[in-house]
C-alpha cells in the first residue's frame, strides 16, 4: 500500500512539473509578439491532394506519408506552421475526423535529395487536437481547411541548409471499411519534388516525386543574427625563434706564431784544469828520482748556454712565459788518464853494498 501511495505521489509531481516546464516556454514567447512569414509554398489554386495520414491504433495497407523541403536566404528562428489540406471525396470519410497531427521537421541525406528517416527527426510534436481546422474554400470539387500549429520551442533553422517538413494526419477511421483520407494540398513555389512513403503489392517504399506541397513558416520580424566562427586570415606579430645567419663580434682564441724570446738556464760542460796525484807502483832499474806533477788539459765538446729565440703558437696578444724543454749536459767530472812521471822510492839494498866498501 506504500509503495502504491509513493508511486501516485511521484506520478503527480511529475506531471506537475512538466506542465510548469510547458508553461514557462509559452511565457517565455508574448502571444502578442510580431511574426511574418519566413518561407511559404502557397497551395494550389487547381486544388489536389498528396495522401499524409495514419489509422490510428495499428495502422493499415493505406497509411502514406509527406514529407517536403526548404531551404532559407539567413537563419530564423521558426514559430509557426501553417498548412492546407482536406479530406479525399473519393473515400467517402472513411477515415473520419482527423483528431491529431504529427508535425516534424528531419534534416537531409548527406546529397541532399531526401529526408534522413532512418534516424529520429530534428523536432517532432503532436497537436493534440485537428490543429485549428478551419474550412477555407473548395478547390477542384474538394473542400480544403487551413491549419496553424505553434511550436512550443522555436526552431532555429539555419542559412542555406535543406530542411524538411512532415505533417502527417491521424484519424480513427469509420466502420465497416477505416481507411484514412486525409491529404496535405497540393501546393506552389517550391523546388518541385516532394519526398513520400507508400504501401503498394510488395510493401512499404519510398519515393520521391515530382510536386509540392502547401506550407508556410512563420516567425519573428527580422533574421537570427548569429554569431559565426568564420575563420579569417588574419596577421598577427608572433615572437618566433628563428636561427639566422648573425655575423657577431666574438672574441677567439686564435693561434698565431709569435716569437718570444725566451731565456733558458742551460748547464753546459766546460773545461777543467784537474790536476790528479796518481800514486804507481813501478819497478824501475832507473836511478832517478823525478817528482812530476803535470796538469793536462782535456778540452771536451760540451753545449754552450745560448740564450734561443724559440717560435711559439701561443693566442694573439697574449704574453706567456713557456718553460721549453731544453736538453742539458749537467756538468761532469771526468778522470782523464795521464801518462806522469812519478817519483818512485826505488829500494835501498842496491846501495848497501857501496857503503860497505867505503865503510
Amino acid at each position: 500500500m506504500l509503495a502504491k501511495t509513493i508511486k501516485t505521489t511521484l506520478f503527480f509531481t511529475t506531471a506537475l512539473l512538466v506542465s510548469f516546464v510547458y508553461s514557462s516556454v509559452a511565457s517565455a514567447r508574448p502571444s502578442n509578439a510580431p511574426t511574418a512569414i519566413v518561407y511559404s509554398q502557397p497551395p494550389n489554386p487547381s486544388g489536389g491532394l498528396y495522401p499524409s495520414s495514419y489509422l490510428t491504433p495499428n495502422g493499415s495497407t493505406d497509411d502514406a506519408y509527406v514529407w517536403d523541403n526548404f531551404t532559407l536566404p539567413s537563419t530564423y528562428a521558426i514559430t509557426d506552421i501553417q498548412w492546407r489540406g482536406g479530406y479525399d471525396p473519393l473515400k467517402f470519410g472513411s477515415g473520419g475526423p482527423v483528431v491529431d497531427f504529427i508535425v516534424a521537421i528531419y534534416p537531409s541525406t548527406a546529397n541532399g535529395t531526401q529526408p534522413d528517416v532512418v534516424n529520429p527527426p530534428l523536432v517532432q510534436y503532436h497537436t493534440s487536437g485537428n490543429a485549428g481546422e478551419t474550412f477555407a474554400g473548395m478547390f477542384g470539387g474538394i473542400a480544403m481547411y487551413d491549419y496553424q500549429y505553434t511550436l512550443p520551442i522555436p526552431f532555429t533553422a539555419t542559412q542555406a541548409i535543406k530542411y524538411w517538413v512532415q505533417i502527417e494526419a491521424i484519424q480513427l477511421g469509420v466502420l465497416p471499411s477505416p481507411l484514412p483520407d486525409w491529404g496535405i494540398a497540393v501546393g506552389t513555389g517550391g523546388d518541385g519534388w516532394y519526398f513520400r512513403r507508400i504501401h503498394v503489392n510488395v510493401g512499404d517504399i519510398y519515393q520521391i516525386v515530382p510536386g509540392d506541397a502547401a506550407f508556410t513558416l512563420l516567425g519573428p520580424v527580422g533574421p537570427i543574427n548569429t554569431p559565426t566562427n568564420t575563420p579569417t586570415s588574419t596577421r598577427t606579430n608572433t615572437a618566433t625563434n628563428t636561427p639566422a645567419n648573425t655575423p657577431t663580434n666574438t672574441a677567439t682564441s686564435t693561434p698565431t706564431n709569435t716569437p718570444t724570446n725566451t731565456a733558458t738556464n742551460t748547464p753546459t760542460n766546460t773545461p777543467t784544469n784537474t790536476p790528479t796525484n796518481t800514486p804507481t807502483s813501478t819497478r824501475t832499474n832507473t836511478s832517478t828520482s823525478t817528482p812530476t806533477s803535470t796538469a793536462t788539459n782535456t778540452p771536451t765538446s760540451t753545449r754552450t748556454n745560448t740564450p734561443t729565440n724559440t717560435p711559439i703558437s701561443t693566442p694573439a696578444s697574449t704574453p706567456t712565459n713557456t718553460p721549453t724543454s731544453t736538453p742539458t749536459s749537467a756538468p761532469t767530472n771526468t778522470p782523464t788518464s795521464t801518462p806522469t812521471s812519478t817519483p818512485t822510492n826505488t829500494p835501498l839494498d842496491i846501495f848497501l853494498p857501496l857503503v860497505s866498501k867505503f865503510g
